[in-house]
């Protein structure tokens, strides 16, 4: 069989990355970021009241994952991309641009392991990246394109800015200094001063071509928002310009995994500074003020409060007593009859239709879900009876890897989310049921009760018939 066959073509478009990466841009408008999305205003004061001591980017991301556990697959990039216009978050909007939609070929049979040395026979000239080799490999960045366009933000004359509009910018300093050189010959006198003047002249190898090594290091970061404006004597002074809090979050990273001290390493360790220094060898060590990070970070927080500034930021927080989003009104026996109002129903209708909207969704994969349960059914399984035997299956294509990479675990997930969404809202509206109708005794109140438990009806009818809707269809 050949392996195209077994080819999947998967869309990576991960929106959870998304919220993470945008998070750190939204943190003061988080809540009315929500509300664009459809949160409710009684679910975002619960996630506050439990995640009290978290902060205001976790609490972002716990909203906008609230949201992504409502709808589903109905979650798309482009719903949030709309809801951060309207909210004015144009540095979200940027931010989301720079994650792109990957479509990757996975051959479960063709897959093999990658050598982790660099093969100088597959890089393309002019390029540095490696010609693909039919294996998933990790792409050379997180805002690498294809490789039939240029890189982003990159032309043939030379780096572009990263935005026509006037923004300001952070600088910070990266010193590198050596620690050990490892001489050509051997050394006749004092090692002392013989290894301070190797040092003086491998920086002023480098301070030589000064430009030649600019290019470089920036190419070697491959961070749009990251520019090297100068290299100074005094050990190394090599002075970056950032843009976004992004490139400085991610440039922070490669120094704490020492990603970037490897990158120094391969920029400023030559073949000619070696042979100028006279040395097989030259040890460098790679320092960055953490005082100059946290600088960076809050100047770069304090121009995004000020470029969006919401006019509620000028009024003072109320009060946790005076929140009326806390404040339960089915215990409040002098508002009992407001209970099942209006805005209620609504809320309730509006939940019953998001979650059938879904399911309708997932109906559209439910041909290809049913073609992965048959394939992994057990050997003299002839259908599905239960919840419980449905997890069994998905246990074992986690534990069975290599069963697991040819198929979609996603649907797996969705599917199950579906109709654990669905249990949990019915379990929580029959409760305010029960607890409502011992205290209620209006005929208007019984009406509106009517109405809120056939809407009930229409979530079990959802939930509870899926499984033998599959039942029917696996009988062998």
């Amino acid at each position: 069989m050949a392996s195209s066959i077994n080819e999947i073509c998967v869309e990576v478009d991960d929106i959870r990355e998304i919220f993470r990466q945008i998070c750190p841009y939204i943190i003061r408008q988080w809540k009315e970021v929500c509300r664009k999305l459809g949160i409710q205003e009684l679910e975002l004061a619960q996630l506050e009241a439990h995640e009290y001591h978290a902060s205001k980017a976790h609490l972002a991301f716990k909203g906008l994952s609230l949201w992504y556990e409502h709808v589903g697959k109905s979650a798309t990039k482009d719903k949030l991309v709309s809801a951060l216009k309207q909210c004015g978050l144009h540095r979200a909007e940027e931010e989301i641009e720079r994650l792109e939609l990957r479509t990757l070929k996975v051959s479960p049979s063709n897959i093999r392991p990658s050598s982790r040395q660099p093969s100088a026979s597959k890089r393309r000239p002019g390029t540095g990246h490696r010609e693909p080799n039919g294996c998933i490999s990790r792409p050379p960045s997180r805002t690498g394109s294809a490789n039939s366009q240029p890189r982003r933000g990159h032309s043939s004359k030379g780096r572009q800015p990263y935005s026509n509009r006037g923004v300001h910018s952070c600088e910070m300093c990266l010193k590198i200094s050596v620690t050990n050189i490892d001489p050509l010959n051997e050394v006749a006198g004092v090692w002392r001063e013989k290894l301070k003047e190797m040092t003086e002249t491998f920086y002023e190898a480098i301070l030589v071509n000064t430009e030649v090594h600019m290019r470089a290091l920036e190419n070697a970061l491959n961070i749009r928002e990251i520019s090297v404006t100068d290299i100074q004597a005094g050990s190394l002074l090599v002075r970056l310009k950032l843009l976004t809090l992004g490139a400085l979050e991610s440039f922070n990273q490669m120094y704490k995994t020492r990603r970037l001290l490897a990158i120094c390493q391969n920029v400023f360790i030559t073949e000619n500074a070696l042979k100028t220094t006279g040395a097989k060898n030259v040890g460098i060590k790679v320092e960055l003020s953490t005082e100059v990070l946290d600088h960076c970070r809050e100047f770069f927080l304090s121009r995004k409060f000020k470029e969006s500034v919401h006019p509620t930021d000028t009024l003072p927080p109320p009060s946790f007593e005076s929140n009326p989003c806390l404040e339960s009104s089915i215990d409040d026996y002098t508002r009992i009859n407001s209970v099942f109002n209006e805005k209620w129903r609504a809320t309730i209708l509006q939940d019953v239709q998001r979650i059938q909207e879904r399911s309708t969704n997932f109906d559209e994969t439910m041909d290809e879900y049913i073609r992965i349960l048959n394939i992994i059914m057990p050997k003299g399984k002839e259908e599905i009876n239960s919840l419980s035997e449905l997890l069994q299956l998905y246990t074992y294509l986690n534990k069975t890897h290599g069963v697991s990479s040819g198929v979609r675990l996603d649907l797996f997930r969705e599917y199950l989310m579906i109709v654990n969404n669905i249990r949990l809202t019915v379990e929580e509206v029959k409760a305010k049921l029960q607890t409502t109708t011992q205290r209620v005794h209006g005929s208007d109140d019984m009406d509106d009760l009517s109405v809120v438990q056939c809407l009930v009806d229409d979530l079990e009818n959802i939930c509870y018939n899926q499984i033998p809707y599959l039942r029917k269809i696996l009988v062998l």
